[in-house]
């Protein structure tokens, strides 16, 4: 009997045959008998392989990840689904003012987001420093106006 059950070699067999690092041929059973080495102190059916292998199998499976996750990506882009720089991604994490970041990426003056959302320009800066919190109201017209969600401004 194999150290890895066969679920764990159809698992690992899925995660280096779609890695894009691992350039060997189709591992069989004989290659993880080499690649697994059971553990004798411990119990029966435990098994591991040596650090590098490990770390090998470990990348590949997060590589596996990130490829699934641009498929994803993409199907959300072709589907008309927004995406944005990553400056402005950065800049909405390092901001004490979402509000003033998206105004900022909308290409929007104070006085034109106040206008679309149906405030004055005075409103806005006051929103904008934190010197005035806005209500559930005034909060809904500047993310339609932004054309975002609440949560992405506060």
């Amino acid at each position: 009997m194999s150290p890895l059950s066969s679920t764990g070699r159809r698992i690992t067999t899925s995660i280096l045959e779609k890695s894009n690092d691992y350039a060997g041929p189709t591992p069989t059973c004989a290659s993880y008998v080499r690649l697994v080495r059971p553990l004798r102190a411990r119990k029966k059916g435990l098994c591991h392989p040596p650090i590098e292998d490990f770390d090998r199998l470990v990348q590949a499976a997060e590589d596996l990840d990130d490829m699934e996750g641009i498929e994803e990506i993409r199907a959300a882009v072709q589907n008309g689904q927004e995406t944005f720089p990553l400056e402005f991604v950065e800049a909405l994490i390092d901001t004490d003012s979402r509000l003033r970041e998206w105004r900022k990426f909308r290409g929007m003056s104070q006085a034109k987001l106040g206008e679309a959302a149906e405030l004055s320009q005075a409103a806005v800066t006051q929103i904008e420093t934190g010197k005035r919190k806005p209500n559930i109201d005034t909060a809904r017209k500047l993310a339609d106006a932004l054309q975002c969600d609440i949560d992405d401004l506060f």
